[in-house]
């Protein structure tokens, strides 16, 4: 699977995107929230740079334990973790309602 987030309004707080599907074509998904653009990462408060990123699925950690509670275990098998970002750390894809809900990472939404 390929998938491909377009940023298309970039403000003080946050950057707004689109999340396709481009395995087959172009097949919207979501909406997408991360933090702002920066020159000088500040830690949870700047976006990943653009570039292209392998997702792997992690099975541990905070978010993982609050999602399978949340969720539970037949739905939620995982959260996606974009791998090796350029100076970053535990990058995830989530759900979220505002910049405050992210440090760096990808929020989905409706």
């Amino acid at each position: 699977m390929k998938l491909e987030v377009i940023r298309f309004s970039s403000q003080n707080d946050s950057t707004l995107g689109l999340l396709f599907d481009v395995t087959n074509g172009r097949k919207f998904l979501c909406f997408t929230l991360e933090d702002e653009a920066r020159d000088t990462k500040i830690m949870s408060e700047t976006r990943i740079p653009e570039g292209i990123y392998e997702l792997k699925l992690r099975t541990h950690g905070g978010f993982h334990d609050r999602y399978t509670k949340k969720y539970g275990s037949k739905f939620h098998k995982g959260m996606i973790h974009v791998q090796n970002v350029p100076n970053f750390r535990y990058i995830l894809w989530h759900t979220g309602n505002t910049d405050e809900h992210t440090a760096g990472c990808l929020l989905l939404g409706d």
